[in-house]
């Protein structure tokens, strides 16, 4: 339900900017050429010109943004080994982890002309996403799901 809220508000958010991003869910396949593996993102955003693998046309190269939803089977991978893997695409800037469990968001930015990244804990109403410059809303982000919010 959380993967397809943050989707959703992805859609909406960069739909009304009218600019060249566009989100992608987790049917997308990402290509990490570093590694020579792929992954399923639950959501990611690439702007401008699509870069597909040589290896898989169908498989995209050039997420700016990368969104997790954090389970408890998968969230170790997710902060450790999954995101070494994610720092290593040259487009890549922003990393969101979702928490499935309650309202927390943690996000991790790329700071400019530098390999360091800060990393922002969110719990209240909305997350920002510096690399898009966009909002996205807990309301939103946990539509409809039993979580109850953080206070």
């Amino acid at each position: 339900m959380i993967s397809g809220n943050v989707y959703n508000s992805l859609r909406n958010l960069l739909d009304s900017k009218n600019g060249t991003c566009l989100p992608f869910n987790s049917d997308v396949k990402l290509y990490i050429a570093h590694s020579n593996s792929y992954v399923y993102p639950d959501s990611m955003v690439i702007c401008d010109e699509i870069k597909t693998s040589p290896e898989d046309e169908n498989s995209v190269m050039n997420p700016v943004l990368i969104i997790e939803v954090l389970s408890k089977s998968t969230a170790d991978y997710d902060r450790g080994d999954k995101f070494f893997l994610y720092r290593k695409i040259p487009s890549f800037k922003e990393y969101v982890l979702v928490d499935q469990t309650r309202h927390v968001v943690d996000v991790h930015y790329k700071n400019k002309n530098s390999d360091l990244w800060t990393i922002t804990r969110y719990e209240g109403l909305d997350t920002k996403i510096q690399s898009l410059s966009i909002e996205l809303s807990m309301e939103q982000l946990y539509y409809r799901t039993s979580i109850a919010p953080t206070t």
